[in-house]
């Protein structure tokens, strides 16, 4: 299933939804909407930015979509970062958090919704952070989905 296409947003769709861990994991009882941006790399054959989305209610993905940002609240969620970080992502050679901490994924919202309780600050830098389960979960379904990737 090529990466990002309708098909495979679906498909994550029905797999999030059908999950039995899933739902038990979103006890904030928040819903929200994320947006993936997936850059652009012509040195690695993929030409165009890609972007796709989901909104999550009630522990269920209720709506998907290709091709555009729906996010309109700062309490969404949009997730940036070069094409290939996304696979490297895929394919279990980085994690979420290392991404995030690196640099290489970016965030803009309210990020209280996927980190968790164990986010530190200090006045300096962040030194120590984590994923809510909810996030980690539909990463790994996500890896789980056999996938075609553009490009190199």
């Amino acid at each position: 299933m090529e990466f990002g296409s309708e098909a495979y947003v679906q498909e994550l769709m029905k797999r999030v939804n059908s999950d039995p861990v899933f739902p038990d994991l979103r006890k904030t009882g928040r819903n929200a909407i994320y947006t993936l941006r997936l850059e652009r790399e012509p040195e690695n054959g993929v030409r165009a930015d890609l972007m796709f989305g989901f909104e999550v209610v009630d522990g269920k993905i209720k709506e998907v979509w290709t091709g555009g940002n729906r996010t309109t609240q700062f309490t969404d969620l949009v997730f940036s970062g070069k094409y290939g970080v996304w696979v490297d992502l895929l394919r279990d050679r980085l994690k979420i958090t290392d991404a995030l901490l690196a640099r290489k994924l970016t965030l803009r919202g309210e990020t209280d919704e996927i980190y968790g309780p164990t986010v530190w600050m200090s006045p300096g830098p962040l030194f120590g952070m984590s994923l809510t389960s909810a996030t980690e979960r539909i990463v790994e379904i996500a890896r789980s989905i056999p996938t075609e990737f553009h490009g190199k």
